[in-house]
C-alpha cells in the first residue's frame, strides 16, 4: 500500500473522481481517500507486477491535481 499526499482535492465530487481515475488503473485493488484538512490523503493498494507508483500518480496529474508520495 502506498499513501500519496493530493492537492486541490477539496471536496466530495474532487475525491469521486479522484478515486474514479485511480481504480481505472491496471492492477489497482483498492483506493482510500480522505479530504480533512488542506491537503487530500490517498492510499492506494495495488499489485507491484500490474502497475507502478509513477502510472497511478499520473493518473491523478492528467486530472489537474498535485501529487507526491
Amino acid at each position: 500500500m502506498t499513501t500519496f499526499k493530493v492537492t486541490g482535492m477539496t471536496c466530495a465530487s474532487c475525491s469521486f473522481v479522484v478515486k474514479s481515475a485511480i481504480e481505472n488503473v491496471k492492477g489497482v485493488q483498492a483506493v482510500t481517500i480522505d479530504t480533512k484538512g488542506s491537503v487530500g490523503t490517498v492510499q492506494v493498494e495495488f499489485k507491484k507486477n500490474a502497475t507502478n507508483i509513477e502510472s497511478i500518480k499520473q493518473s491523478v496529474t492528467d486530472l489537474g491535481y498535485g501529487v507526491e508520495n
